[in-house]
């Protein structure tokens, strides 16, 4: 089972790493200005929290930053984990697309569910449709590296694991 924690850390980084460049970059890019969020959308959940915690403004710029991006990654590696998990029942199934849906689940549950519950963030589906992609997008993007490297250092693993003839 830590195995499994782990490599669900590890891959939840992996495809946080990623999740952030297409936010960062991609999307801007690729993505026209009516469509873009005005702010890195993890830096807005961190908002959304000191809002609700220690009041809005408490922070400044820079430590709203510097909690944004490590919190990103915890979260991310968190719910790696938590796939690992579900993917260690699995027995078939590509990483790619079950991590996908996975990912989609995270968006779910997430963006959807207890964030607005906890009143940090309005559900995406509140906001104006072209809103919508950004935070979807950013959790496919996610949750497909994340299938991909659970299933890269799985196989590594076990490979590592099997007895020497």
């Amino acid at each position: 089972m830590l195995r499994t924690l782990i490599t669900g850390a590890l891959a939840g980084t992996a495809g946080t790493i990623t999740m952030t460049v297409a936010l960062r970059r991609v999307f801007p890019a690729l993505l026209p200005e009516s469509m873009q969020w005005k702010e890195f959308l993890p830096k807005t959940v961190v908002e959304g929290v000191e809002a609700q915690t220690v009041g809005p403004g408490a922070l400044t710029e820079d430590e709203e930053m510097g909690v944004t991006l490590p919190a990103h990654f915890a979260y991310g590696a968190t719910m790696g984990m938590i796939y690992g998990v579900v993917r260690a029942r699995l027995t078939r199934g590509s990483p790619m697309l079950l991590g996908a849906l996975y990912g989609l689940a995270v968006w779910a549950v997430s963006y959807e569910g207890w964030l607005p519950a906890a009143g940090i963030l309005e559900a995406t589906t509140r906001l104006p449709p072209r809103k919508w992609p950004v935070p979807i997008l950013a959790h496919l993007v996610y949750g497909a590296t994340t299938g991909l490297a659970y299933a890269a250092a799985s196989r590594r693993i076990n490979r590592g694991s099997e007895p020497r003839r």
